[in-house]
């Protein structure tokens, strides 16, 4: 409850859905259809991996690297192999979920990656 999410994903209706069901576990959720210039203030950056034209995450180093050294954990969720993922993003400590994602997953990886 009260955890702060911020959610980037290119897909509206997945973004408003994701929203819906985040709201209804008690998060304050904020998003994006695009990975913003400056990492917002959440405890939590659940983020697609593809944003089409070609553009991933791991393109967006600036905000990647504004995640070093701050409590914001991030959760990508990927239709790639998590060791693509992991690859791709060096050196960002990431929690991988795999698509088609269940509701039960996102819930267990949220509740692990908030309490660290």
């Amino acid at each position: 409850a009260e955890v702060r999410v911020f959610v980037i994903e290119d897909d509206v209706e997945t973004l408003n859905s994701t929203q819906r069901l985040l709201e209804r576990w008690g998060c304050v959720v904020e998003t994006s259809n695009a990975p913003p210039a400056k990492l917002p203030k959440c405890d939590i950056l659940l983020s697609d991996f593809d944003f089409g034209a070609g553009e991933t995450l791991a393109d967006r180093r600036e905000l990647l690297l504004q995640l070093k050294g701050t409590s914001t954990r991030l959760v990508v969720i990927s239709g790639h192999h998590p060791d693509q993922v992991h690859e791709s993003l060096p050196g960002i400590n990431a929690v991988v979920l795999s698509k088609p994602l269940r509701a039960a997953e996102l819930r267990s990886a949220l509740m692990a990656a908030r309490l660290g």
